[in-house]
């Protein structure tokens, strides 16, 4: 599986620096808000393939997964009025249980019972972010690009037995954004994310030993996600 970092974004929110959209009266260039906070929150879906080898009920269990909840928090500091740079970060979360059971190496079941999978991925990282505004800076569509760090942990139930699985690895989230202005400082928006990385290295911890696993090129972990956020954004 192959992390999906949109490099030609880099390209295309730098063109949008160049670019001069809206030019405020001379006298109002320095009356900017400089700092935007954006509080979001949302529903997410995880992009990555399952194995064309897992039976029905392992493709069911892990379908449940893939769907979850987002949220966070960006803060941006604007150098101009048309691009900022800043700092994101946010996590997404998914749960699903089921029922399984476990085998010795000659396949006969050896116990039977719950399982359970509790997935939470934090990204943090430094961003470029793009504004585009119309005159009265009412409405403002926004593009940026973060690259930074993409934490994996799973708290596991395999039939009685508990482990809490971690790693982490390089990623990437694009982001393109709508904010409605309904005062000078309060904004109301929505988001469209794609986040991006691929796991190859987990550390298994059952409690009394932790184990670390290097992945095999088809057992990688693609934790890339498409995320939809509402929320509010303050600025001053």
């Amino acid at each position: 599986m192959k992390n999906f970092i949109i490099l030609p974004m880099l390209f295309w929110v730098g063109s949008l620096f160049a670019q001069n959209p809206v030019q405020p009266p001379k006298d109002d260039v320095v009356s900017f808000s400089h700092f935007r906070v954006a509080f979001s929150g949302g529903y997410s879906y995880l992009l990555g393939k399952i194995s064309k080898d897992a039976t029905a009920e392992e493709r069911s269990y892990i379908q449940g997964l893939k769907s979850g909840t987002n949220y966070g928090i960006d803060i941006s500091y604007y150098v101009k009025p048309t691009w900022a740079i800043g700092l994101k970060l946010n996590q997404f979360k998914s749960s699903n249980q089921g029922n399984g059971f476990l085998t010795d190496n000659s396949g006969q079941v050896i116990a039977s019972g719950k399982v359970e999978d509790h997935l939470t991925y934090t990204f943090v990282g430094p961003s470029l972010l793009g504004k585009y505004s119309t005159v009265n800076d009412r409405h403002s569509f926004l593009f940026g690009v973060a690259l930074g760090y993409l934490d994996y942990n799973n708290k596991v139930n395999s039939v009685g037995r508990l482990a809490t699985i971690t790693g982490g690895t390089f990623g990437s989230a694009v982001d393109v954004g709508y904010d409605l202005k309904v005062a000078k400082s309060i904004a109301i928006g929505a988001q469209l994310s794609l986040v991006g990385g691929v796991l190859s290295k987990i550390n298994v911890d059952n409690g009394t030993t932790v184990v670390t696993k290097n992945l095999e090129q088809d057992q990688k972990e693609n934790m890339g996600r498409i995320d939809f956020s509402l929320g509010a954004r303050f600025f001053f």
